[in-house]
């Protein structure tokens, strides 16, 4: 995939988890208890490695079952991807009639993606039930049975206002800016009512579908996931493991209950889901289920489950499953394995934060661990880690670990960074102004050593908020085309 593609890709993924990251806020505060079901959903980190989950909606609510479906939207649309040839791949595989899709207007600036308003919900049903009312899109590649996108068509306004009116054949408004402004309906159900008022571009005021959900409405429904382990639907065996550990019930009852259908799973992703969960309350025999995915998988098993496992180990924080995660990333049955990476990945910002157990892979021979390490440090790390990252600068034995720990210090960037760099300015290594150069001008307005900060100027001459040259956007597009050279 080209630059310009990845960086596309990233984009609308950084978008989709955006999106869900505000719903599921969005729920929380109506009083739903949802959880990811899509792991990873919540995330932009991108792997190589693709896991072939079951078809999974992207959140589950564990008080009711509701599962819902989240669409970050740009151009706000009741719009669904769709392989209509295709069971699996279509818009609505993952979801039950009752489950609801919700659509997150998202805007992009300079510094990401921020969503410009609530969500807006639909049941699966409704769109369901006026499907031949949606338009389908041309093919989004040329392979056989390639997704296309399903649109019902709905009005959704450019501009802020209130309603004014509403009768079955037009939503008459009055904008914020005054002016008066008529929506025909053509065939479309309101969704307001007179004396509304609505959000420019991120109100549906009108669509095809017979209605907005009530999502509040959904709230007091009910939902026994034990219930659903003894599913012929591997999928519906599936969520109710997800949700289990994170039930009020007595985890002795619950942990038993997941011990008996794991013994019994043959679905191998929902196996694993199951020996997450019970490892999660406790059971030996789910932790070793989940340890021999990696270490000692069954013939036949997925070639993917090993990395599922290391993402699961990433979100059970305790002791143990951070050793495994250690050990993984140290083991050389791995070489050369996307697996190590994600094990550092877990180890760091995003999962346990146990950042004494990455310095070690800053001198690692594989660049992507050196670099995954890197990005693990987050702008939390203690200051023991920050001291022998600094340390590393005085005392590594090549330019290579310099480097590295330099670059982990400025991904920090914390006013502790600056302040251990100041204190080691007596070393007399360069690499002590060179990294405190790429600090942000607030911390460095915590240093008193004038004559390191004037060490430090050329540096922060090259710096990315200094220099627009470096600035990330500009970067991108400056190093793409320095190749254009022939």
């Amino acid at each position: 995939m080209g630059l310009k593609a990845d960086d596309s890709f990233l984009h609308f993924v950084t978008m989709g988890a955006v999106a869900t990251r505000h719903a599921m806020q969005y729920l929380k505060a109506l009083g739903f208890e949802p959880v990811v079901l899509e792991r990873g959903s919540t995330s932009n980190k991108i792997w190589s490695t693709k896991v072939k989950r079951l078809r999974l909606a992207d959140v589950v609510c564990v008080k009711t079952g509701v599962r819902f479906e989240i669409r970050g939207k740009s151009d706000l649309q009741v719009k669904m991807s769709d392989s209509p040839s295709n069971p699996e791949r279509q818009w609505d595989a993952p979801l039950g009639l009752d489950d609801l899709i919700a659509f997150v207007p998202c805007d992009s600036t300079t510094d990401g993606v921020v969503v410009r308003g609530d969500p807006s919900f639909f049941r699966t049903g409704d769109l369901k039930s006026s499907e031949a009312l949606s338009k389908l899109g041309p093919p989004k590649s040329a392979q056989e049975g390639a997704e296309r996108d399903r649109t019902w068509p709905a009005t959704v306004p450019n501009e802020s206002g209130k309603v004014l009116s509403v009768d079955s054949s037009r939503i008459v408004t009055e904008l914020d800016s005054g002016r008066k402004q008529t929506y025909q309906l053509k065939g479309k159900t309101p969704y307001v009512k007179s004396g509304d008022v609505f959000r420019g571009g991120v109100t549906f005021l009108a669509g095809v579908v017979p209605q907005l959900a009530d999502i509040k409405s959904y709230t007091t429904r009910q939902w026994d996931p034990l219930a659903d382990l003894a599913s012929d639907d591997p999928t519906d065996r599936y969520v109710a493991a997800r949700a289990i550990p994170l039930r009020d019930e007595n985890p002795t009852v619950r942990r038993r209950a997941l011990e008996a259908a794991l013994q019994k799973e043959q679905e191998p992703r929902t196996r694993l889901e199951l020996a997450s969960s019970a490892a999660r309350l406790g059971s030996g025999l789910g932790k070793n289920a989940l340890l021999d995915a990696v270490w000692k998988p069954e013939i036949g098993a997925p070639e993917y489950l090993a990395m599922e496992a290391v993402l699961i180990l990433a979100e059970i924080h305790e002791p143990w499953a951070t050793a495994a995660l250690v050990d993984i990333a140290k083991s050389s049955h791995f070489w050369g394995e996307e697996i190590r990476q994600a094990a550092l990945w877990g180890l760091g910002r995003t999962g346990h934060k146990e950042y004494d157990h990455i310095i070690q892979f800053l001198s690692d021979s594989e660049d992507e661990v050196v670099m995954h390490a890197i990005a693990a440090f987050g702008a939390d790390t203690p200051t023991g880690p920050i001291q022998q990252l600094v340390s590393l600068l005085v005392t590594a034995p090549s330019d290579r670990i310099r480097a590295a720990a330099s670059e982990a210090l400025r991904c920090i960037g914390s006013q502790a960074v600056a302040n251990a760099l100041e204190a080691a300015a007596s070393s007399g290594s360069p690499w002590i102004p060179a990294t405190l150069g790429r600090l942000s001008a607030t911390v460095l307005a915590g240093i008193a050593d004038r004559a390191l900060l004037a060490a430090a100027a050329p540096v922060r001459m090259l710096a990315e908020e200094t220099n627009w040259l470096m600035a990330r956007a500009t970067s991108t597009e400056y190093q793409f085309l320095l190749k254009q050279d022939r």
